[in-house]
C-alpha cells in the first residue's frame, strides 16, 4: 500500500469515528416513562348503623335502612321507627360522647326525609300522608330535621293544617335559619283568611319572638305587607322600642308600600 493511499484510509477512518461520536452526543437521552397521576382518594358516605347480632337490642333494629321505602306508608313507618330510637336511646347508633347518639339519629331522620322528598318529586305524589309526615317532623327540636320537613311539605298543595304547622312550629319557634324557607311557603297562602292569620303570626314573631328569629322576620316581611294590613303593622312598629332593629326594618318596609 502506498503512503498516499494509507493516508487517505486513515483520514476516512477518523472522519467516520468523529461522525458516530457526534451523533451519540446529539441524540437525546430516552425519557423515563411518566408516572401515572395518583388517583384521588375515594370518599364513601357513612354507612347506617348495623343491626346487632342477636340479643335483646335486636328488637330496636327497625330504624335501620335495609332498602329504600317504596311508598309514603313505608316512609312513614321508617321515620316512626327512627324517631322511636330518638326517644328510647336504645338503638344501635354511636355513643362516643353525650351528644353523638341523638346527633346520629337526627342525621338519619334528615336523610330519610330528604329521600322521601326526592321520591315524592320523582313520582309526583300528592297525598295527605306526605303532609302528615312533614307536619310531624316540623315539630322536631332538631333544626336540620325541621328544615328537611319543610322541604317535604313544600312538595304538597297548601292546606289549613300545613299553614298552622308553619305558623306554630317555625314562626312560633326559635330557629331563625328556617325563616327564609318558611316565608316562601307562606307566600302560597293568598286567601283573606289565611293572610290575616299570617299577619297576626308575623306580628307576634316580631314583637315577642326569639331575638334572632324576630330580626329575620322583620328583614323579610315586605312581601306580606299590603294596603289592607298596612295600618295594623304601622301600629306594631309604633309599639316596638324606638331605635330597635325590628322597628327600623318594619318601618322601612312600610315606607316602600
Amino acid at each position: 500500500m502506498t503512503p498516499a493511499r494509507f493516508a487517505i484510509l486513515l483520514l476516512s477512518a477518523c472522519a467516520m469515528a468523529y461522525y458516530h461520536l457526534h451523533q451519540m452526543e446529539a441524540r437525546p437521552a430516552a425519557r423515563e416513562p411518566a408516572q401515572a397521576a395518583p388517583s384521588p382518594p375515594q370518599v364513601f358516605p357513612p354507612s347506617p348503623p348495623t343491626a346487632p347480632a342477636g340479643g335483646e337490642n335486636e328488637k330496636n333494629s327497625g330504624a335501620l335502612i335495609k332498602r329504600e321505602p317504596r311508598d309514603s306508608r313505608e316512609f312513614a313507618t321508617q321515620l316512626a321507627a327512627i324517631n322511636a330510637c330518638y326517644q328510647s336511646e336504645d338503638c344501635d347508633y354511636p355513643q362516643t360522647d353525650p351528644h353523638s347518639y341523638h346527633f346520629a339519629v337526627g342525621l338519619h331522620l334528615r336523610a330519610t326525609l330528604t329521600a322521601f322528598t326526592a321520591w315524592v318529586q320523582r313520582e309526583k305524589v300528592g297525598e295527605e300522608a306526605v303532609s302528615q309526615s312533614a307536619r310531624e317532623f316540623l315539630a322536631s327540636s332538631d333544626g336540620f330535621v325541621q328544615e328537611a320537613a319543610l322541604k317535604l311539605m313544600a312538595t304538597q298543595e297548601p292546606s289549613p293544617e300545613n299553614l298552622q304547622a308553619i305558623l306554630d312550629d317555625v314562626l312560633g319557634g326559635y330557629d331563625a335559619e328556617l325563616i327564609d324557607l318558611a316565608l316562601v311557603q307562606l307566600e302560597r297562602y293568598t286567601s283573606v283568611a289565611d293572610s290575616d292569620k299570617i299577619s297576626a303570626a308575623l306580628a307576634r314573631a316580631i314583637t315577642t319572638g326569639a331575638p334572632f328569629l324576630a330580626r329575620e322576620v322583620s328583614v323579610h316581611i315586605a312581601p306580606f305587607l299590603h294596603a289592607r294590613n298596612s295600618e295594623f303593622f304601622a301600629q306594631v312598629a309604633r309599639d316596638l322600642p324606638e331605635g330597635s332593629i325590628y322597628r327600623i326594618n318594619l318601618e322601612a318596609s312600610l315606607k316602600n308600600l
